[in-house]
């Protein structure tokens, strides 16, 4: 997905390296309908990005609820065993060490499961950041362009309802994607802070609203 948004702006790219340059001037002529086009694919692309994003944070905590409950069953057979076992003291105390074993298995590999899921996410999470950010970065300098001194030069209608109607699109654009950005880096915070233990309540992870699909 990270390679698809890459595709998308390296098109945008193409499209503006590749236009037709304006006589005596720095400026090129850009083809409305095939940029908008453009723009119109990369919001898809962003669009399942922030999909799959949200479905890995979801199959993270799925995951770990999974975990709490099979360790909590694994203590509770641990205390049902140990109240069986009361009657010689030979046999109690193996029942004791057996305990111990149990709850120590049981907390030991509940660490390692939240250990490895929040791995797993933070890497994804990882990934995706950084897409976002250079999508932003990207964004950014495409309305910098269209703003510059070397926007295309156009009659003055044209000119300014083309660059309203795509300064629209890349500001929604960049404004989705920063609120994005700080929502996988608060994700990310969280699952890196330490605070939180399988056996307690999971702080959760915000959930992760995508936005609806821009009017087009």
């Amino acid at each position: 997905m990270k390679d698809d948004i890459i595709r998308r702006l390296d098109s945008l790219r193409n499209a503006v390296d590749s236009a037709r340059s304006v006589p005596m001037s720095a400026s090129v002529m850009i083809n409305r309908s095939e940029f908008l086009a453009l723009l119109s694919e990369l919001e898809s692309t962003i669009d399942s990005t922030l999909s799959h994003a949200t479905e890995v944070v979801g199959e993270r905590d799925a995951f770990v609820d999974t975990g709490r409950i099979e360790a909590i069953e694994l203590l509770r057979e641990a205390e049902r065993r140990s109240e069986d076992l009361v009657s010689d003291t030979d046999v109690y105390r193996l029942a004791q060490l057996r305990a111990e074993e149990i709850t120590t298995a049981a907390t030991e590999g509940a660490a390692r499961l939240r250990a490895e899921t929040e791995e797993y996410v933070e890497a994804k999470l990882a990934n995706f950041e950084d897409t976002v950010e250079r999508t932003v970065a990207a964004v950014r300098s495409g309305r910098a362009q269209l703003k510059g001194p070397d926007a295309p030069e156009l009659d003055e209608e044209m000119r300014q309802e083309t660059d309203e109607y795509v300064d629209e699109k890349l500001a929604s654009f960049e404004e989705i994607l920063v609120s994005t950005a700080e929502l996988v880096r608060r994700g990310r915070a969280q699952l890196t802070g330490g605070h939180a233990h399988l056996l307690a309540d999971d702080t959760d992870v915000g959930e992760m609203v995508l936005p609806d699909h821009l009017e087009r």
